[in-house]
């Protein structure tokens, strides 16, 4: 808000409008990369984590099927697919800010056209952004199901569903529905707090 306003009063070419939309989401997407070479990686630390699943079990589970490389290589790519959702945000912000903004900074015009960039920045970028992040969530899902056998957890059935507790009664509907298995086959393990 600061640097558009700053844009805006110095009367900037609106090309640095269209930088400076690019320029947050693709530093966030560095640092999501960047992160891959510290001991967290940020879908470890906000994905993969205490507060969503009872990482411990996992680990355990993991390790004694002798998946825990494996797994590995999948967070990592998790945190792959998470930068790229931030660079697909830079791209589209300043794809999005050339093709709206034109009018010269400071006018009624520039103002205008800032708004119906921040009108249709949701439907183009914030929702595709968002469905994108929570693809990458399902497919972590999907590895802890595949390596460990444990399923989603809804309440109190935890002896039907598992590992990551689901407060939502239809995410838990539609997220058991897509896995095979009789509640017997379920191995309970509890998590999401």
């Amino acid at each position: 808000m600061l640097l558009t306003g700053g844009i805006g009063l110095l009367q900037l070419n609106p090309q640095w409008l269209a930088l400076k939309e690019a320029a947050i989401p693709g530093l966030i997407g560095i640092a999501v990369l960047l992160s891959t070479r510290t001991r967290y990686p940020l879908v470890r630390t906000l994905l993969y984590s205490s507060a969503v699943a009872d990482v411990s079990k996992i680990q355990q589970k993991l390790e004694s099927l002798a998946n825990t490389a494996a797994f590995e290589g999948r967070l990592l790519n998790a945190t792959y697919l998470l930068g790229s959702t931030f660079f697909f945000s830079a791209v589209m912000n300043y794809i999005l800010a050339r093709w709206i903004v034109t009018s010269p900074a400071g006018s009624t015009a520039f103002n205008e056209e800032l708004g119906q960039l921040t009108l249709l920045s949701y439907p183009v970028i914030a929702i595709p952004s968002m469905l994108m992040m929570l693809a990458i969530f399902y497919y972590l899902w999907r590895t802890i199901h595949a390596m460990t056998g444990f399923t989603a957890c809804s309440g109190n059935d935890c002896d039907q569903l598992a590992p990551i507790h689901i407060n939502s009664p239809l995410t838990a509907r539609l997220y058991a529905s897509h896995f095979d298995g009789s509640p017997q086959d379920r191995q309970p393990l509890t998590g999401m707090r």
